[in-house]
């Protein structure tokens, strides 16, 4: 054998010489050191899916996710390519929370109007949007129970960090990880629909929002048509942000719908201008925007993210919200004068299985369809300014108000109900009667008898 050797290289020239005894010796050690090779790149597998995870190690968390990874594809990504791994994606499901608030130029600067779990799942390249409404009553640490949308402002006044804290209220009552969060204003949300130069949107019905805020605290009227539209940020910004709309478009949950469609037509322009692949357009637009909106993903997984979501076709996007009626896990209730929304079991269970089960085909969560509103007409009957759009913000959530104004004859001390629909609706005027402490007036005065509508209210001052 070693005769062998010595005649195989007297046939090579110098350099294979070389080349050979360098291969030779190489495997020698291999041979020798096999076991502790192996071991060591265990070792470096795991060091490395810790690290580029950014999972916290704990006896917990390494039992859970170690068995989910494909050894050969953590030796792959890791030491091979050196890709590293997102948060959640060894788990095959990456949360990220997106918030939408005013800002600085608004009333509530850091209330959030939009709440968005967006969820991917890696493994079958599907992306889900489950909305939770702003309204809804939760335990926020160290401030007991409030509104949902207060989590992220309480968050920026003591620690300066809503963000987190709104990471772990949403985390809480759903029992799922959040590995990220991306929060912006509206200036932001404008400006990266106009860096993109806008966005198409499909609107599905038309319709006419009066009481869209304006400047100063006043209102302004805005419309849609049915159809496709091309969208500025101003105008994708209206969309979004319409709470008062005719035609069913006049609450929370179908507000919150529109902002499920602008979410996918921005990762859509994305897709299409093919700013991820393009590694200097997307570093411009992440410094161009970075006074607006604030998260913890870096530049290096945002741009994995991005092309990750690339892949993701929109048949297979999944859009929840959850809405009020007799299937509903929550209901409405007004606290303290203001509306709020509760879960009829008391605890967030069938909520956090909703989330969870997401993807799952079979989830008997089905896409929740809102009950048709009573149409009420809202007149102040006294000489307080404003008194009738401040009752119409809290009664828009279940009756769809068709006219706002002033009342022929001003100086009512108690609100009266006119009730139009023949006693064919009595659930509904008993919620009008709790909330606005008014009496109801059996006979309907001939001007109100030709109107379209299920109840006229007129204000008081009680």
């Amino acid at each position: 054998m070693n005769n062998f050797k010595i005649n195989l290289i007297e046939d090579l020239d110098e350099k294979e010489k070389i080349s050979f005894r360098k291969e030779f010796k190489r495997s020698s050690f291999l041979r020798r050191n096999k076991k502790t090779i192996i071991k060591l790149i265990a070792v470096l597998v795991l060091v490395n899916i810790l690290l580029f995870s950014r999972g916290v190690l704990t006896e917990e968390s390494l039992i859970k996710e170690i068995p989910k990874i494909s050894f050969w594809k953590g030796v792959a990504k890791v030491l091979i390519f050196h890709e590293s791994l997102l948060r959640g994606e060894i788990s095959d499901r990456i949360n990220i929370l997106f918030l939408g608030m005013g800002g600085s130029e608004h009333e509530g600067p850091y209330l959030t109007d939009s709440i968005i779990l967006v969820s991917f799942k890696p493994s079958s390249n599907q992306l889900a949007l489950f909305s939770l409404p702003r309204d809804l009553w939760v335990p926020i640490p160290g401030y007991g129970w409030q509104k949902i949308n207060a989590a992220n402002a309480l968050g920026e006044a003591k620690e300066k960090d809503g963000c987190q804290l709104a990471s772990l209220v949403v985390s809480e009552i759903l029992d799922l990880p959040i590995h990220y969060f991306f929060r912006i204003d509206f200036n932001g949300f404008k400006e990266i629909i106009n860096t993109l130069g806008g966005i198409e949107i499909y609107v599905e019905k038309s319709f006419t929002d009066s009481l869209y805020p304006g400047k100063n605290f006043t209102y302004r009227t805005i419309s849609f048509e049915k159809g496709w539209q091309v969208m500025n940020g101003e105008r994708a910004l209206e969309f979004v942000r319409s709470r008062h709309g005719t035609n069913g478009e006049d609450s929370d949950f179908a507000r919150m719908k529109r902002q499920q469609k602008v979410i996918f037509a921005i990762k859509e322009k994305i897709q299409k201008i093919k700013i991820i692949e393009e590694p200097k357009k997307a570093w411009m637009l992440f410094n161009l925007l970075g006074k607006y909106f604030k998260t913890n993903l870096n530049f290096d997984e945002m741009i994995k993210l991005g092309k990750l979501l690339k892949n993701v076709q929109e048949d297979k996007i999944i859009k929840k919200t959850i809405e009020i009626n007799d299937n509903s896990p929550i209901y409405a209730e007004i606290y303290n004068g203001a509306y709020i929304l509760k879960t009829k079991t008391g605890d967030f269970k069938e909520l956090a299985k909703m989330a969870k089960d997401i993807f799952n085909k079979n989830d008997g969560f089905k896409e929740q369809t809102s009950l048709e509103k009573p149409k009420i007409i809202i007149l102040n009957g006294t000489f307080i300014t404003g008194l009738a759009n401040s009752k119409a913000e809290n009664l828009s959530y279940d009756f769809e108000i068709t006219e706002i104004g002033n009342a022929e004859k001003r100086g009512y001390q108690e609100t009266v109900i006119y009730d139009l629909t023949g006693g064919t609706k009595n659930n509904y005027l008993e919620t009008l009667k709790k909330r606005l402490a008014g009496k109801v007036i059996k006979e309907i005065p001939l001007n109100f008898q030709e109107k379209n509508v299920d109840f006229v209210v007129i204000l008081g001052e009680k």
